[in-house]
């Protein structure tokens, strides 16, 4: 397990652990985005570019909105840095 102390919460996605910052869990209570959204959106991308210092930001719409989940990926898991 991840000892980052910015990591609150693991679960699985397709086999790859996601990890959720601190800063992450605060945008999502903050714009009312659920864990099943972000993992909606890490699996089903409308699509993915690269962003700065090694991250990546997926993008995908849920019911009319579109949610940008900026993270970065290990071997051992995807962590989800911001969401816009």
């Amino acid at each position: 397990m991840p000892t980052d102390k910015n990591i609150n919460l693991i679960i699985n996605l397709n086999e790859m652990k996601t990890v959720y910052s601190d800063h992450a869990l605060k945008r999502m209570k903050q714009r009312g985005i659920t864990e099943l959204e972000i993992q909606h959106v890490l699996s089903h991308p409308s699509y993915v570019k690269k962003s700065f210092e090694g991250r990546k930001e997926a993008v995908g719409n849920i019911q009319n909105r579109t949610i940008k989940v900026v993270f970065f990926e290990t071997e051992n898991y995807i962590k989800v840095v911001t969401l816009i």
